[in-house]
């Protein structure tokens, strides 16, 4: 029997843990929640420690750009500005340069 994707024997009792975590600032609030059989504590804790050390919450500062969002820019470059974008018709009012 499964129920939302969480696998359930209704005939076993496994104990299980829970962790919760909320995070806030001036402008954004979170909720994390982390649940493990208490069989996997070996390499659950440890992902769970990790993330609570790389949250980032934004800061409010809009993006110029969509293209600004960290999820677009170059991986290869670690803390590098976004990747120049050259694909795609130029902004509505702005013209190529050939």
């Amino acid at each position: 029997m499964k129920t939302d994707g969480f696998p359930m024997n209704l005939l076993e009792r496994r104990e299980a843990r829970g962790r919760l975590l909320l995070a806030a600032n001036p402008w954004f609030q979170a909720v994390f929640t982390f649940s493990y059989w208490t069989d996997d504590t070996a390499w659950a804790v440890p992902i769970w420690e990790r993330i609570v050390e790389t949250i980032e919450l934004g800061d409010g500062v809009p993006l110029e750009t969509p293209q600004d969002h960290w999820s677009l820019r170059d991986a290869s470059l670690p803390g590098q500005a976004p990747a120049e974008r050259s694909e795609g018709p130029p902004a509505s009012g702005a013209t190529a340069a050939r």
